[in-house]
């Protein structure tokens, strides 16, 4: 196979192995030899270590999308945090981190200037498919952002991402905290779905079954560490004063 019939073979893939180039030539050297020939070509590109996505000839864009790496880095794996946010349209700021959440974690790397790594595999539910790629649905995406805020990008990106969300499933949302069993969370949740009630037309009922379910202790919806808080006595929560305009 010439180097236009390998070419045109592998666009099928957005994100290719050795394993689908030696499915068209034969293995050992000549596998590294053709690929070795398409890079200096321009016809793909090297992700990391045999890894690597077609190229646009015409545009000279790779075909891969920052999803596509993500979810071949682990077969096991789902989108989450921020990439998972970007699957479902809502992307206030340009996604400069993928996390991935799997069994079998791989090594951090970056590829045009986005890094790519594991996440802690905490819950396995909640993921789907979206597209070509496994990642969070969205009950579940923005109940690990209000766990770990931190951990997602920032309580800021988190308060302007669910700005942008306009419907939830409140029953699935039930579902997911009942199986995370966390009093500190369904405090976050509460204030935080009470805050944007209007806009995500969360029920009277959801509310009063959040505060049932609250902790007993004082949390923070933040960082210990910040010392600019106000105390929400509804939701037992020490929220920075700029969520309250204080």
């Amino acid at each position: 196979m010439d180097n236009l019939e390998a070419y045109m073979y592998l666009l099928q893939y957005p994100v290719f192995s050795t394993v689908e180039v030696e499915d068209i030539v034969a293995r050992g050297p000549t596998t590294y030899a053709l690929l070795q020939r398409l890079m200096e070509r321009g016809a793909i590109r090297r992700i990391r270590s045999g890894i690597y996505t077609p190229v646009d000839l015409r545009t000279g864009r790779i075909l891969a999308t920052p999803f596509d790496i993500a979810a071949a880095a682990a077969q096991d794996g789902f989108l989450v945090h921020r990439a998972a946010m970007a699957c479902h349209g809502i992307e206030p700021d340009p996604v400069k981190v993928c996390q991935v959440a799997c069994q079998n974690r791989f090594r951090t790397f970056r590829f045009d200037g986005i890094t790519y790594k594991p996440a802690r595999l905490t819950h396995s539910f909640g993921a789907t498919n979206y597209n070509r790629v496994r990642a969070t649905d969205l009950e579940r995406t923005l109940l690990d952002a209000i766990h770990q805020p931190t951990v997602f990008g920032d309580l800021a990106l988190l308060c302007r991402c669910l700005e942008s969300v306009t419907t939830l499933n409140e029953q699935t949302l039930l579902t997911y905290l009942e199986q995370i069993n966390s009093p500190t969370l369904y405090s976050k949740c509460g204030y935080l779905l009470q805050r944007y009630q209007g806009s995500l037309g969360i029920s009277a009922t959801l509310l009063q079954i959040l505060g049932e379910r609250k902790s007993s202790n004082t949390r923070y919806l933040g960082s210990q560490a910040d010392t600019d808080n106000v105390q929400i006595s509804q939701w037992n929560l020490r929220v920075p004063t700029w969520l309250e305009g204080v």
